[in-house]
């Protein structure tokens, strides 16, 4: 009892005070940004398949999430299909389209990617201000120019003009 009389009277002579918390909120509120922005900044997951050996760059550009082709010695393939096939460096006549220079199974898919990229922004922004197509290309180091060369002509005539070409750190 004596206890609970000593307290009360502590209690009596306590003023009470006002706790500011405007600096924990300004403190807080930058932690929530910063934590924000480490979670988005790029969580792409890159799958280089085993028969793909990438070229060594200096380059320190991050890949973008984008439209993924990996090109290996003999077929052009997206991570779930293999769109065609080719040997020695050249292409069946019947996967090439009539311009001769655009892959026909290549640009089937692309123009499918680009209607679904296409559906995601239909109503959020004309036409004219949609961001440009991008195209992720892992290539063996040892494919020819020319067989990039038809992919990069058939990307560009879907719509794809941004490339990045994934390489290993040299």
């Amino acid at each position: 009892m004596l206890f609970n009389k000593k307290r009360k009277s502590k209690k009596g002579n306590l003023k009470l005070q006002e706790i500011n918390i405007t600096p924990l909120m300004d403190v807080l509120t930058v932690l929530l940004f910063f934590l924000i922005k480490i979670f988005t900044v790029n969580s792409m997951n890159l799958n280089v398949p085993n028969d793909v050996k990438l070229p060594e760059s200096l380059s320190k550009d991050t890949p973008e999430e984008s439209v993924t082709i990996v090109v290996s010695g003999t077929d052009i393939r997206t991570e779930e299909e293999v769109l065609l096939k080719y040997s020695k460096n050249t292409f069946n006549r019947s996967d090439i389209g009539e311009d001769g220079r655009t892959l026909t199974k290549v640009a089937n898919y692309l123009k499918r990617e680009m209607k679904k990229r296409n559906q995601i922004y239909e109503g959020n922004a004309a036409p004219e201000n949609l961001p440009k197509g991008k195209i992720m290309i892992y290539s063996d180091k040892e494919v020819s120019f020319k067989v990039l060369k038809y992919l990069l002509h058939t990307a560009t005539t879907t719509g794809y003009s941004d490339y990045q070409f994934l390489t290993t750190k040299g």
